[in-house]
């Protein structure tokens, strides 16, 4: 979500296709995509990320993945809309407190 918003206008993102997982490239695809980025996947596993892209706001599916949860919560602090997360409860697999975290730097995510 930070590419969409920085420079240059157009970057390629490759992504390690051992340690992320296709579900998870995929989910972080539809989870931007649906926010507004200006997204595309690529023939290099991973995507092509054109910006800055203001992100709009939505509701996206964690897919119970905290990973992507987190990425979400993180992605509707540079949205100019609410962004609701399915499934964000499963943040507490790695971190209970992160909601509680983002409360106390004025940061609304939830």
């Amino acid at each position: 979500m930070v590419r969409a918003n920085a420079q240059p206008s157009d970057s390629i993102i490759a992504i390690n296709s051992r340690t992320f997982t296709e579900e998870r490239r995929g989910g972080t695809y539809e989870l931007l995509r649906t926010l507004g980025a200006q997204i595309e996947l690529n023939a290099h596993d991973g995507w092509d990320i054109h910006g800055p892209t203001p992100l709009s706001g939505g509701t996206v599916d964690a897919l119970g993945d905290h990973r992507l949860a987190m990425t979400a919560a993180i992605a509707a602090l540079f949205a100019s809309g609410p962004v609701r997360i399915l499934g964000g409860q499963c943040i507490a697999v790695s971190d209970p407190t992160f909601f509680a975290t983002l409360d106390d730097l004025d940061a609304i995510a939830h």
